[in-house]
């Protein structure tokens, strides 16, 4: 199996579509992807994701399918109550009331991340104060299992950090975020 992974064009994130330069890179992965032999697309429901799919799916005469958990994160988090994260966050924009907007987990400064090992271990990031004030993991842990479950539909179970082969798949697929 193939696995694609592809990011969406030039986003205009203001309208949720793309930029002009968005539209030309969507056309020429559209080329680009006609020499390739795609069995499914799934895309995010984002409006940048779609329309850079929109392009590939016309010239490959396909349908995609749109997927929830394709949807760029939903993470925020408070970081009002600890200074460490505050320090991380200096950008952190001050509402009405004096306190910090919710921030998004991956804002983070380079080197506040370096600070904390932990940040970059596979299991003990949970531990860390982002996760600790957001729902980092109830976000990760539900897009990864729907990834797991769209995986063992082609064959692929993951166990113990490793997937395992239940049947051959030859497919490739493209993931468009």
């Amino acid at each position: 199996m193939r696995l694609l992974l592809i990011r969406h064009g030039d986003p205009d994130y203001v309208h949720d579509t793309l930029t002009e330069k968005g539209d030309r890179e969507a056309e020429l992965l559209a080329d680009l992807l006609a020499g390739e032999e795609i069995d499914d697309i799934y895309m995010s429901p984002m409006g940048r994701a779609q329309k850079t799919a929109s392009y590939t799916l016309e010239k490959l005469g396909e349908n995609g399918k749109t997927m929830e958990w394709l949807h760029e994160f939903e993470c925020r988090m408070d970081i009002n109550h600890s200074d460490v994260l505050r320090k991380a966050y200096p950008d952190a924009r001050k509402l009405e009331d004096g306190t910090l907007a919710r921030g998004i987990p991956w804002d983070m400064l380079p080197s506040s991340l370096m600070q904390d090992p932990a940040y970059l271990d596979p299991e003990k990031w949970r531990e860390t104060l982002v996760a600790q004030n957001s729902n980092m993991t109830e976000v990760y842990d539900w897009v990864t299992g729907e990834l797991d479950r769209l995986l063992e539909g082609y064959g692929y179970r993951r166990e113990n950090g490793c997937y395992h082969v239940s049947r051959e798949s030859r497919k490739t697929v493209a993931l468009l975020c």
